[in-house]
This record gives structure tokens, C-alpha cells and sequence, in this order.
């Protein structure tokens, strides 16, 4: 390569000017060809890694999902089948299985209400 552009450098010095930016913009080039690949492959790996925790997250709530139904049941004071957020104002996080706490970080019932309400009706 030197074999082909030095002969022209050494005839015409101003042609140095155009390797040298040929040589920068494709050194650029590759360059963010590389990040690019680094970028997605992180992104994939995240990708991956939160469907892993949402599924284990899945598996947790499942096997708590019996114990769940009885606290429900015993939390919906009006008998309506349906929980609202007055029901869980003032219910301690203490009598939620500890699998569920484990899992999910929440601050109150009401985040766990919020957390559930698929509706999102209240």
C-alpha cells in the first residue's frame, strides 16, 4: 500500500492532505462499526437478563399465588370480591409472603395495590 501512495505523496505533496482524511474516515468508519456491535450485543444481554428476572419474578408470584388469594380475600372487608385502594390504606407489609417481598420492592400495600391493579380502577 505505502508502495502506492508514497511515489504520488513525493510528486504532489498536497495529495497527503487526501490520503491522510481517507485514512481518518475510514479508521472512523471502523471505529463505530466496532462500538456499534459492542452497543447491541450489551443491549441484547440486558434484554435478556430482565426477561430472566421478569420470568423468576413470574415463578415467585406463582407459587405465592394461593397464599395471595387468601389475603386478598381477607382484606376485602366488604365482601364485593374487589379490593380498593380504602381496603389496603393501612394494611402492614408484614402479612404478604415473604417470597413476594423478596421480589418485589415496594413501600407500602398501596404500591402492591398499584402494582396488581391490572384495570387500573382503583
Amino acid at each position: 500500500l505505502r508502495s502506492f501512495y508514497y511515489p504520488l505523496i513525493l510528486q504532489r505533496p498536497w495529495l497527503s492532505v487526501y490520503f491522510f482524511s481517507i485514512l481518518l474516515v475510514v479508521s472512523m468508519g471502523l471505529l463505530n462499526l466496532v462500538t456499534a456491535c459492542l452497543v447491541e450485543n450489551a443491549m441484547d444481554n440486558a434484554a435478556i437478563t430482565a426477561e430472566e428476572e421478569r420470568s423468576m419474578l413470574k415463578q415467585k408470584v406463582r407459587g405465592a399465588l394461593p397464599s395471595l388469594i387468601d389475603i386478598f380475600q381477607e382484606l376485602d372487608s366488604d365482601g364485593s370480591g374487589l379490593l380498593t385502594h380504602q381496603e389496603v390504606d393501612n394494611v402492614p407489609l408484614e402479612i404478604l409472603p415473604p417470597r413476594v417481598l423478596d421480589s418485589v420492592y415496594v413501600d407500602s400495600m398501596r404500591d402492591i395495590f398499584d402494582l396488581l391493579d391490572v384495570h387500573e380502577c382503583g
